[in-house]
């Protein structure tokens, strides 16, 4: 009996297969060998807006010009990862998780997408203030976003700057729909409003609660009247009055 047929006869009389001797050598060289690599982060993090604490590979980071920065995420298989975490990066910020995948029963593996920005808005759930770190993109096609469009309802000329936004989904987001604003812009003085276009909770979805959510934003007019600028929260006066001193102060902002 040849070394071949042995080994399957070992094989058989341990209950195992190929395939489950092959997985157990992997998963122990895993255990064995997950913390050596630079990436690893021994302190460990925190998903964010949880109680998970996962000690991650993050590694082969990519940057380009017209997307947020990307990268790889490795996790020991007791420290699941899943589509939509935010995951904390220390000293550098946070990354949403675009994609989680169990190998096997070895490891968990993702890619993660940059968040760049933060946003501040009342939640639709609660009506109490929330603040999500976001992955923003600028979509504007075929221009500068600098071209004026006369808004029929406002009565107003404003730009044509569009973006996408992904965001977590959880409880307080997925009920944005159509006709929400964010204030989405690090010039504080003269921020920049938006309006959800779309809200797109389906496509990025594990078909279960988990996921996150792809928002079509367009430029919208600032108004001072019930946007803070001082908070960055649009609509943080719900029926505005106001008196026209903003206006007088800022005479740009008469159209």
């Amino acid at each position: 009996m040849g070394a071949y047929q042995n080994f399957l006869r070992r094989m058989k009389a341990g209950g195992n297969s190929m395939r489950d001797d092959q997985i157990h050598n992997a998963l122990h060289m895993v255990q064995e060998t997950f913390a050596d690599d630079p990436s690893y982060v021994p302190d460990g993090v925190t998903i964010w807006n949880s109680d998970r604490i996962i000690h991650p590979r993050i590694y082969n980071q990519t940057y380009r010009s017209t997307s947020p920065a990307q990268a790889n995420i490795h996790t020991m298989i007791h420290e699941p990862i899943y589509m939509g975490d935010v995951i904390p990066w220390p000293e550098h910020g946070y990354w949403l998780c675009v994609n989680a995948n169990n190998l096997h029963g070895i490891q968990w593996e993702g890619k993660l997408s940059f968040c760049n920005h933060k946003v501040k808005f009342f939640s639709p759930l609660t009506h109490e203030i929330v603040e999500y770190p976001i992955s923003v993109i600028n979509s504007t096609q075929y221009g500068s976003g600098e071209t004026d469009r006369y808004d029929e309802k406002l009565h107003m000329t404003i730009g044509t700057s569009q973006m996408i936004v992904y965001i977590t989904f959880d409880e307080h987001t997925r009920l944005i729909d159509g006709g929400f604003r964010f204030l989405l812009d690090r010039n504080l003085e003269k921020p920049t409003a938006f309006e959800v276009k779309q809200a797109d909770t389906i496509s990025y979805s594990d078909a279960g609660e988990r996921g996150y959510i792809h928002l079509t934003v367009a430029e919208d007019q600032f108004d001072p009247k019930r946007d803070n600028k001082e908070l960055m929260i649009a609509d943080y006066v719900f029926d505005p009055i106001g008196t026209g001193a903003e206006l007088k102060d800022n005479p740009d902002m008469w159209i």
